[in-house]
């Protein structure tokens, strides 16, 4: 299967995500393991400089180094 040009190589599986819930993460999930839009959005808000709808590298270090 040939792989589509936006597909991402970093996977994310959500079955268990409220498992890996620490100190600098995002809230995107609750301890519960329930999505959060508002708190997704909110990295976009607060992140996103370059592009709105997406965050690039350096703005994803940013984000880490903020939550902690």
């Amino acid at each position: 299967m040939q792989e589509n040009a936006t597909t991402s190589k970093f996977s994310i599986y959500i079955e268990n995500i409220h498992q890996g819930i620490h100190g600098s993460d995002s809230g995107s999930y609750d301890a519960q393991g329930r999505f959060v839009p508002a708190k997704f959005n909110e990295i976009f808000t607060k992140h996103a400089k370059v592009e709105p709808n997406a965050v690039n590298e350096s703005e994803l270090e940013a984000m880490r180094i903020a939550n902690r």
